[in-house]
């Protein structure tokens, strides 16, 4: 499996841009200006706080799924790799672009590798099964109750003044020896027009030895255990 020949993130970044175009035609200048000033400001500071790494292990954490299961890191790292996502919210533009894409481009390829994934928002398991049906998603879809497994990450931010003014009250946040938990591969970005999840998952796989990687696959993904 070579990465160089997995494109889908190309592909989703294509989809933000188109994203970020519509805004641009849309939005009132006012509003835009907000948006970019906030998301210049994070990537200004991208690296100033500590964010998860490779070789760093999760602390334990049990997540409510939207159907009403509960699952832990344990669980899902007990065989092998997971692949966890960390989205905003069901109503996020984004997020609406990216979990249907993983659903059509990773999640077929991790399902035939026996390699769990499952996408994960702060909001309660009630305000999320909208985008689990808007967009038939068959993966696990959790809450991080209180943002704890995402604070633990180092992916969460708080809004600066102007955006806190515009969006009152909303909170914006981004998933041997034993190796439960240990991270295998990660990638946190600020700016979403430049950020390749799947190609992240896909060259750590090229590295495993086993029934995880070199196998021939065109896809064998997976980004923390």
């Amino acid at each position: 499996m070579n990465a160089d020949h997995f494109t889908t993130g190309a592909s989703l970044r294509n989809r933000f841009l188109e994203l970020e175009n519509e805004r641009k035609r849309s939005w009132a200048p006012e509003a835009l200006a907000v948006n970019v000033n906030q998301r210049a400001a994070l990537v200004a500071g991208h690296g100033l706080q500590p964010h998860v790494v490779v070789g760093d292990t999760l602390p334990p954490a049990s997540l409510a799924t939207v159907d009403g299961h509960t699952i832990t890191l344990d669980e899902l790292s007990a065989q092998g790799p997971a692949v966890l996502v960390f989205f905003r919210f069901a109503g996020c533009p984004a997020c609406n672009i990216a979990l249907p894409h993983y659903r059509d481009t990773l999640w077929p390829a991790l399902r035939a590798a026996h390699i769990p994934l499952v996408a994960i928002s702060p909001q309660p398991p009630a305000l999320l099964k909208e985008i689990v049906s808007r967009h038939d998603l068959p993966f696990p879809v959790a809450t991080d109750s209180n943002l704890a497994l995402s604070r633990a990450l180092g992916i969460t931010y708080v809004f600066d003044a102007p955006s806190r003014s515009a969006r009152t009250g909303k909170r914006r946040h981004q998933p041997r020896p034993e190796r439960h938990r240990c991270v295998g591969a990660a990638q946190a970005r600020r700016d979403r027009n430049r950020a390749r999840p799947d190609r992240a998952v896909c060259r750590y796989f090229t590295r495993l030895d086993g029934p995880y990687g070199n196998t021939g696959d065109p896809v064998r993904s997976g980004v923390a255990h």
